[in-house]
């Protein structure tokens, strides 16, 4: 039995031992002990420390100090800081555990405001009791920096196991860097697209603010890919105001493009706007965060005109459309406000400024109101094009008719020029000797076959020389020609016309007709002694 029982002790002791090796209570701490580096003194301070309040002309690197009482050593720890900024290193019992990398000083510290900050704390480097933990923090001062979010900054520290801190950090990885990075290769590839057709329809400048503002806003939130820029940090520190200004203006182009109107001020905020960015250039970095403030309300200002002017211009428009940008225009005067008050200190509940997501989200939008209205003036000019190929399409053909009406009078006026060429000659000749015979002939019947030929020449003669003609008119002209000849022979013509078409006949129909009537009424007048010639045409 005692062995029994001391077999159980024996377990219970090896159960506890595992389980306080295993499991370790979170600690946050919210107090430490800070000194600057050039410094001998420690001095008391509570986390968050936010040298915007505690040290505003703080610059270059310091030392915070926390005791971490660890009762028994765990096998993996993890040092989580939600945020440290610009730059920081973790030393645990004298031992380097975490670097931020790059230079320890000077301009070009690399900046990593926007990462937060998992640090591993092996076992060995871990004592049971008070371990002292030392945290390098360097910033620049708080006035020479152009956001509130990138001044220095150390939040609480909390420490627990590593495998519990570690979705901790993935998820903030996944707010603060992953999608920052998508929405900026969002907004990169749309400010190069709108470039592009505005390069290509240049008569288009809303393209161009777009693509301005989309490649600005790109740039600003380029930070998360790149720690050290290659380029010091004031120059950085400038350039961020600057970007923000484009934006602004950006914005307020295309609102006034979008909605084809003119403004007032536009001309004013270009000019207030090369200013602002050449005082930008040239300001002491002292009254850098001064300047920087005055530019962020400035564009403010400018995007807020622009709406009001927006929204005076919409008053004829449809109560849908202008619901829409009520409400848009109302959401981006809140995120405004809202970020302008962190800057100035008036919100401190948060390190993330709205505008950071809400702007890609409401860009997006205007650039597929953009696309939606490119892709409408497309199936505008789509149609536009396919009625003018029909118009173009009905006139050639109009043109077509027309140049073979014309190359058939053409053909027509040197038909009838021959035939009047023919007929001068068969005059002037044939009908000469038709003429010299009947005078000379002393055969009666031989001159009366030159007279009935002469009569026929001439009649052919006319009717080459005469134009088309409808069929009732040639049948009158054939009518008055057979009742001479029937009078002049003493015969009585009965003629009869039944129902005739309104057919036109060309000059051979007219021709061709003419004969076999004519040698008809030959036949009939040579051949029988009916005292009545009847002919029916129908």
């Amino acid at each position: 039995r005692n062995m029994r029982h001391q077999t159980l002790y024996t377990y219970l002791i090896l159960l506890a031992g595992v389980f306080l090796s295993l499991t370790t209570v979170a600690e946050e701490i919210r107090t430490a002990q800070i000194r600057p580096e050039s410094g001998s003194s420690w001095e008391q301070v509570h986390l968050p420390d936010h040298w915007s309040d505690s040290r505003p002309q703080q610059a270059g690197a310091v030392w915070y100090r926390l005791n971490v009482p660890i009762a028994r050593p765990s096998s993996l720890l993890g040092i989580y800081i939600k945020r440290a900024c610009n730059n920081v290193w973790i030393y645990a019992n004298g031992q380097l555990l975490y670097s931020g990398g790059g230079p320890l000083d000077g301009a070009r510290v690399r900046r990593n405001c926007y990462f937060p900050v998992l640090a591993s704390w092996p076992q060995q480097a871990q004592k049971m009791g008070n371990n002292e933990l030392l945290i390098r923090l360097h910033s620049d001062a708080a006035s020479s920096i152009s956001s509130e979010q990138r001044k220095g900054h150390l939040s609480a520290v909390i420490i627990d196991r590593w495998q519990l801190l570690l979705p901790i950090v993935e998820n903030e990885n996944r707010i603060r860097i992953t999608l920052p990075r998508i929405t900026s290769a969002l907004m990169a590839f749309s400010g190069l697209t709108m470039l592009v057709l505005w390069w290509r329809y240049r008569r288009e400048p809303v393209y161009l603010n777009f693509g301005i503002t989309m490649t600005a806003g790109a740039l600003g939130t380029a930070r998360v890919f790149v720690s050290d820029p290659g380029i010091d940090n004031l120059t950085v520190e400038r350039i961020v105001p600057a970007l923000a200004l484009l934006i602004c203006l950006g914005i307020s182009g295309c609102l006034i493009e979008l909605n084809e109107m003119r403004s007032r001020f536009r001309r004013l905020w270009w000019m207030a706007s090369l200013i602002l960015l050449f005082a930008l250039a040239i300001i002491p970095s002292s009254v850098l965060w001064a300047t920087a403030l005055f530019i962020y309300g400035f564009g403010a200002t400018c995007v807020a005109f622009t709406l009001y002017e927006v929204i005076r211009h919409l008053h004829k428009d449809s109560a849908e459309v202008q619901k829409v940008f009520y409400l848009t225009s109302a959401i981006m005067l809140a995120i405004g406000i809202h970020d302008y008050l962190i800057q100035i200190r008036i919100l401190t509940y948060t390190d993330r400024p709205l505008i950071q997501v809400a702007l890609p989200i409401l860009l997006l939008g205007l650039m597929m109101r953009l696309l939606s209205r490119h892709a409408e003036a497309l199936a505008t000019a789509e149609n536009a094009k396919k009625d003018l190929e029909d118009r173009v399409s009905i006139i050639t053909r109009e043109i077509e008719r027309s140049y073979q009406e014309s190359v058939d009078l053409q053909r027509e006026h040197a038909a009838r020029d021959e035939r009047e060429r023919i007929a001068r000659d068969l005059h002037d000749d044939l009908g000469a000797r038709l003429l010299t015979l009947v005078h000379r002939s002393h055969d009666e019947k031989a001159s009366e076959s030159a007279r009935e030929a002469l009569s026929d020449l001439r009649l052919l003669i006319g009717h080459l020389n005469q134009p088309e003609g409808s069929l009732e008119e040639a049948v009158s002209d054939w009518r008055a020609e057979t009742h001479e000849r029937c009078e002049a022979a003493g015969r009585e013509l009965q003629w009869q016309s039944i129902g005739l078409n309104p057919h036109r006949l060309g000059t051979r129909q007219k021709i061709t007709l003419g004969r076999i009537l004519r040698e008809s009424v030959t036949n009939s007048l040579k051949h029988t002694d009916s005292p009545v010639v009847a002919i029916t045409i129908k």
